[in-house]
């Protein structure tokens, strides 16, 4: 029936502390546009820096005098606060003051400045002659406090593959972690990467840090990098072997995880050329270790961050199972460390890039007749500056190839299949036929079959692949009939390399299926390394198929 004028509110503590909160402000909606489904839309403060005294917050020096409540006119009002940097608890919930005797709410008539008398808190009136200010109450959000935010490392669940790393160049992703932060943003300060083999530090320039979806490196982790930080030296799984720690120092806000977001981070190596020291064939992995010490004092610990808006520096998981801004390694909840370790690789100081189709013939072409190429594959070599003693070469060694001779029936006999580079057609390399289950074939054979080309690095078909350059291979096979069909179906001819890109694969042979179908070597000069995979994206490679 008037409009009045708010003068006061009292408000104190339902749970924890207010000296949890500082600077107390009340604010409200002035465009009156609260609707339910809004958070907050209050616009003007009426009050602020307001401090809890006696276990109270009054806000009675509201601007302009107070705020005037149109007659008919719902008003939403707020309190905010900051959080204090030295909290007392956990947890901060306000309420009004409606303790016996404490007049929290004071308001006015507008018109003549007569107070509205008598409060009735859910249906209590406070005395006998009557109350004008009705108040209805629920329980204000119990806000949980942290002293600061907690830090949770773990390796992404994106799987990777084995990868051959290539001297003097930027290899792909060795270890991707993944960081989630808890409570607030947390600024990751500090990264230690060890390398579980000894030697890593002669192949291995530095660690290049990328964040998921960018194509720069926000930060490197090298030897020289870790200072006088306390990092491992020796294997950790109670061998006495040393290890190498590359260390990634990120005091300038490199790394900063949101709080309640997870990112991604991948970790790319840049190993050195020969001339600098790396060498073919040495392993090459990365862990993060799991020690539980995150000290900026001394370096010690794998991961070092620090809470962005607490400033305060996380410490190491002290095992009690009680999130207290630590970091948490390994795990992506509370519990003790555990290692994140990536997977194995190896160096090379050459390497096969490419294998792909090189026939002329498009496929669907007759099935030849005779002696004739059925299968050719283009080799490419990787550009590379490893200089020493020469430029390295990748040479093919040995090869066997997968032949599907449906309906199709093949001179097995010594001599009928031929191997030779399209460079010099003119000199071949004999290779056997072989059932699947390894027993050498001899006369007329169809159906699948493996056809092993060996000793090549050895015979006079050259299958040295220069840096950055390419040769094409092609298998001839002799042709006795094109189409043995008794009852009219079709056939087909088509030659495929299969079984050769796993490291796991750790040597050349027909007789076991987990053998590799490819033997290349990593030449330097006299020096040779073996290796029996090649890194590639696709586990079968095809030529052309023919049919008729």
């Amino acid at each position: 029936a008037e409009d009045l004028l708010l003068t006061k509110i009292i408000l104190d503590v339902d749970s924890g502390s207010l000296l949890n909160g500082q600077n107390y402000a009340l604010w409200v909606d002035t465009d009156y546009n609260y609707n339910e489904d809004t958070i907050s839309n209050v616009d003007t403060i009426l009050e602020d820096g307001v401090s809890s005294q006696t276990q109270q917050v009054i806000f009675n020096n509201l601007a302009g005098g107070g705020f005037v409540i149109p007659d008919g006119q719902t008003v939403i009002f707020e309190v905010h606060t900051d959080i204090a940097s030295s909290l007392t608890g956990d947890d901060l919930q306000v309420r009004f003051d409606a303790d016996a005797g404490v007049v929290y709410l004071e308001a006015e008539i507008l018109d003549d400045g007569s107070p509205m008398e008598g409060i009735s808190t859910n249906g209590e009136c406070e005395n006998d002659t009557g109350c004008k200010i009705f108040v209805t109450t629920v329980e204000s959000q119990n806000w949980n406090l942290r002293r600061q935010g907690n830090l949770f490392v773990t390796q992404s669940t994106v799987p990777l593959r084995n990868h051959q790393l290539l001297g003097g160049e930027l290899g792909e992703t060795i270890l991707r972690l993944r960081f989630r932060a808890d409570n607030e943003d947390i600024d990751v300060t500090d990264i230690q990467l060890t390398a579980s083999g000894s030697t890593t530090s002669a192949e291995v320039d530095r660690l290049d840090l990328y964040r998921e979806g960018q194509s720069w490196a926000f930060a490197r982790a090298t030897i020289g990098g870790c200072g006088n930080d306390d990092v491992l030296t020796t294997n950790p799984g109670g061998s006495s072997a040393p290890v190498n720690t590359f260390c990634a120092n990120m005091e300038t806000r490199q790394l900063v995880i949101t709080g309640g977001t997870v990112m991604d981070v991948l970790v790319r190596p840049r190993l050195k050329t020969d001339v600098q020291g790396a060498t073919s064939g040495q392993v090459i992995q990365f862990f993060i270790d799991k020690t539980n010490v995150s000290d900026e004092a001394t370096g010690s610990g794998a991961i070092r961050a620090r809470g962005d808006a607490s400033s305060n520096n996380l410490s190491g998981n002290d095992g009690d199972y009680v999130a207290e801004g630590e970091v948490f390694i390994g795990t992506d909840t509370v519990g003790r460390n555990e290692f994140i370790s990536g997977g194995k690789n190896i160096s090379v100081m050459s390497e096969i890039v490419t294998i792909t189709n090189a026939s002329d013939d498009p496929s669907g072409t007759q099935v030849p007749i005779g002696l004739s190429d059925i299968g050719a594959f283009e080799f490419t070599a990787a550009n590379h500056n490893n200089s020493k003693n020469g430029m390295n070469d990748a040479v093919l060694s040995g090869i066997i190839l997968n032949v599907n001779a449906t309906n199709v029936v093949l001179d097995a006999s010594l001599g009928n299949f031929r191997l030779y580079n399209k460079a010099d057609s003119t000199i071949t390399q004999n290779c056997t036929a072989h059932a699947n289950d390894g027993t050498i074939l001899s006369g007329t054979v169809s159906g699948p079959l493996l056809v092993v080309c060996d000793g090549l690095e050895a015979s006079s078909v050259d299958t040295n692949i220069d840096r950055g350059e390419s040769i094409t291979l092609i298998l001839q096979g002799n042709i006795t009939n094109q189409n043995n069909s008794t009852v009219g179906a079709s056939s087909t001819l088509q030659v495929s390399i299969q079984n050769f890109d796993s490291i796991d694969r750790t040597r050349f042979s027909v007789n076991d299926n987990n053998a590799s179908h490819i033997h290349w070597l990593d030449e330097d000069g006299e020096a040779r390394n073996h290796f029996f995979w090649i890194e590639y994206p696709t586990t079968v490679i095809k030529s052309t198929s023919y049919s008729s």
